[in-house]
């Protein structure tokens, strides 16, 4: 599935949960029977011992929303974690029958669904030494419903244009942080992000790849990135943004500084689009990506190069080592991958044709006076 990241979330285990009604409680039932996330999550924030003594070895009918799932590279657990309205509000680790292993594959983000789960016999937080954490662990889940009927305290508030801005924002904005890694071989990673604001109000907190910043349909987006989408409005000091689903409202200090503008926290820079779609001659030359990556003892180095030529064509390289720091060099690895054909560029959609016949389709836009940005993804000059 695409969207949720994986997690290592491993609920602590226990006796065999007793097979039996819950108790009854305060928490209200959702709209198809059982319990939402919702009330349950909040509910665990009050008294952790009356809670845990109300709940412990209790099986219950319950609906959230899912946010991601983890044990995909397990084969004795896997589960699900559901979340409230916002991902903010706390989590349930539904830890999946055996039976019912297959259901990570059927679920995607933001989902609402309805299990059939238990909490362990002595404990139902996931950290219950942690007072200030008030997640949820379940297990022996089975889900029984993939499409019910949605709690109103699980569903998105209506997405309502905020109004008219003081100051209008239009165009791509990047921020980058920096972060140092060390293990077998030392690398650095730079971590990009990046806001897309359309003068009417509309933004979009990533970038829009695949071609689509000219022409970005941010209807489309609403529906198929709804956390991801929404408005914004500027109030003298203060900017405003509401998502249309997935995201709570946020609201920052926001100023104005040189080309940039100060807003959650961060500095965001403007991305030269007039010189993208006024100009070709960005795009030529060699440029290339850097990734590291450290894992336990063993570090990974990937590069990426594109060449792209006056004369219409282009190449790609790909290189990758991995280090394990083991005594022999027997016990490092490296790898290599090529290509090349023709490119168009048309405003800022960059078109591949491959020898081979396949086609790729990005949005590449340029960075400073040496780089590029590809689908969100920076390459510079060597």
């Amino acid at each position: 599935m695409g969207g949720p990241a994986q997690t290592s979330a491993s609920p602590a285990s226990g006796a065999a949960p007793h097979d039996e009604k819950p108790a009854s409680s305060a928490v209200p039932r959702s709209a198809g029977g059982g319990v939402s996330t919702a009330t349950l999550l909040q509910e665990a924030k009050g008294d952790r011992v009356v809670f845990a003594r109300r709940y412990a070895g209790r099986r219950m009918i319950l609906t959230g929303r899912v946010d991601w799932v983890y044990g995909q590279s397990s084969s004795n657990r896997k589960g699900i974690s559901l979340t409230a309205r916002y991902s903010e509000d706390g989590h349930v680790y539904c830890t999946l029958n055996r039976a019912d292993f297959g259901a990570i594959q059927r679920v995607r983000a933001d989902q609402v669904i309805t299990l059939s789960a238990a909490f362990d016999i002595h404990e139902v937080y996931f950290q219950p030494n942690n007072r200030y954490l008030h997640d949820l662990t379940m297990e022996n889940c089975t889900v029984t419903d993939y499409n019910p009927s949605v709690p109103a305290d699980l569903a998105f508030p209506p997405l309502q244009p905020l109004g008219p801005s003081a100051i209008p924002i239009s165009g791509l904005f990047w921020h980058s942080s920096f972060n140092l890694m060390t293990g077998a071989l030392p690398t650095s990673n730079t971590i990009w992000s990046f806001y897309f604001f359309a003068p009417d109000g509309h933004v979009y907190s990533q970038f829009p790849g695949n071609g689509m910043l000219d022409h970005f349909d941010f209807a489309a987006a609403t529906s198929g990135d709804p956390k991801h989408t929404g408005y914004y409005r500027v109030s003298g000091s203060t900017i405003e943004f509401a998502w249309a689903g997935g995201s709570k409202p946020e609201r920052s200090e926001f100023r104005k500084d040189g080309e940039a503008y100060q807003f959650l926290g961060s500095a965001w820079y403007p991305v030269d689009l007039s010189r993208a779609r006024q100009s070709k001659e960005w795009l030529i030359g060699e440029f290339r990506r850097q990734i590291g990556a450290v894992m336990s003892s063993a570090s990974a180095l990937i590069q990426s190069w594109y060449t792209f030529r006056p004369d219409g064509t282009f190449e790609t390289l790909g290189t990758g080592v991995a280090l394990t720091g083991a005594a022999v060099p027997q016990g490092n690895r490296t790898s290599s991958t090529k290509g090349g054909g023709t490119y168009e560029l048309s405003g800022t959609t960059l078109v591949l044709h491959y020898v081979g016949g396949a086609i790729e389709r990005h949005t590449a836009v340029p960075y400073g006076k040496g780089g590029i940005f590809v689908d969100g993804a920076l390459y510079i000059h060597p």
